[in-house]
């Protein structure tokens, strides 16, 4: 499980070859589940958080699309509904009010 972890990894080569060589290491039949923070939804405010978070902390993070976080899922059979919204990944019946989708995207895979 790579909930919240990746964005810490700045560099998207970088993190693709440390989740690569994470999954290589596992046998077939394991599963991958990644999320992570986008600006898709609430763009400046996740990017003005970003930004402070970056200038008052000593471990950067950053903001990546949802395709950018589809790709970590290559390779691997994802799981429906795929890489979406975390607030939309499989709701179940709820009585609050709508889902709202949130700027954190993420979805499982699995390891053939």
């Amino acid at each position: 499980m790579l909930l919240g972890i990746l964005a810490h990894i700045t560099d998207d080569n970088e993190a693709y070859a440390i989740v690569r060589q994470l999954m290589d290491a596992l046998p077939p039949g394991s599963y991958l589940v990644a999320c992570d923070d986008t600006n898709v939804i609430h763009g400046e405010a996740m990017d003005e958080m970003i930004r402070q978070w970056n200038e008052s902390g000593e471990n950067p993070r950053v903001n990546r699309t949802p395709a950018t976080i589809a790709r970590f899922f290559d390779g691997l059979e994802l799981v429906d509904p795929g890489v979406v919204s975390v607030s939309r990944w499989r709701p179940g019946p709820i009585h609050l009010g709508e889902i709202r989708d949130v700027d954190d995207f993420g979805g499982v895979g699995r390891k053939r």
